[in-house]
């Protein structure tokens, strides 16, 4: 199993197949494999967290790139311009964060149109939201309540339409090192009644790059444990009309590698899926993938 490149926001932080396992009901199917976003947003560095906001359509994504070719830096987030894949396409960073700390993607609160993004350094550092359009942060505000505690390390965060808000969190009282907490989110900001989600999901290992479908009720993470190939794999699992969870179902070997692979993202509007992974044919470290799933 390759080496987990410990990325700063954890640490401060061809042709159609279909895999299925433990449940018909969480049946995945591909149309192709995974494909490249290639170089221009792909670099030495490392790309991840990539994500296409509904409001001003555009691809925001995490980078460490350096000012220079092949170096690397703090944490920035990015855009382009233009489709990925596209020899035309341009990447900008995005302006309105400071340059001196780590700014990273958390995840995105679709129905108040903000992104929700780590920043800090090394150590330590805080969740936050931020309205930003076509490319430029217009404002910025911390998350209060139940998360952003100063003795743990909040990672990665995902909000269902109803307030449910799912944190990967790395608190006293979970199953392993990084858990998967729930909380309720009142839309302005503020956070309470943050529980465990338990050890159905929860493991003895890492869960890590968490995404909850609008609904509510379809729950897709990475893991270093369950049925993992190697490394970190993506799973899925859904709601119980009891409110417990089914079995996480990995999502197969077209998606999952030997490698590690986090931070599923739908694409809005398509049956398209990005993530990321550092496997071996890629750019750098981290790349940012695409696949197409079937309807």
């Amino acid at each position: 199993m390759r080496k987990f490149f410990t990325l700063f926001l954890i640490t401060a932080l061809t042709g159609a197949a279909t895999y299925s396992q433990n449940s018909t009901e969480n049946t995945v199917s591909f149309k192709d494999y995974p494909q490249n976003l290639g170089p221009t947003i792909n670099t030495s560095a490392n790309e991840y967290a990539a994500l296409v906001t509904p409001w001003d359509s555009l691809m925001y994504f995490t980078s460490t790139r350096g000012k220079k070719m092949n170096t690397h830096g703090n944490e920035k987030i990015y855009y382009c311009l233009g489709a990925p894949n596209d020899s035309s396409i341009q990447v900008y960073p995005t302006k309105g964060f400071k340059k001196s700390v780590h700014i990273s993607i958390a995840g995105v609160d679709s129905k108040n149109e903000k992104i929700l993004f780590y920043k800090g350094k090394r150590k330590n550092g805080s969740l936050n939201s931020a309205k930003i359009n076509y490319g430029k942060v217009l404002k910025k505000k911390i998350l209060k309540g139940a998360i952003n505690h100063v003795a743990y390390r909040e990672s990665s965060i995902s909000i269902a339409e109803d307030g449910s808000a799912y944190v990967v969190i790395d608190r006293v009282g979970g199953h392993g090192k990084k858990d998967i907490w729930v909380c309720k989110h009142n839309g302005s900001g503020r956070f309470s009644g943050l529980q465990n989600l338990g050890s159905v999901i929860n493991t003895k290992y890492n869960e890590e790059a968490v995404y909850i479908s609008p609904d509510g009720n379809t729950l897709y993470f990475s893991s270093e444990g369950h049925d993992s190939l190697g490394g970190y794999d993506i799973f899925k699992t859904t709601k119980n009309e009891d409110g417990s969870w089914t079995e996480p179902v990995n999502m197969g070997s077209m998606i999952n590698s030997p490698a590690n692979e986090l931070f599923f993202q739908p694409y809005p509007g398509d049956n398209i899926i990005l993530f990321s992974s550092d496997r071996d044919g890629g750019n750098g470290g981290y790349d940012i993938y695409s696949i197409s799933v079937n309807e």
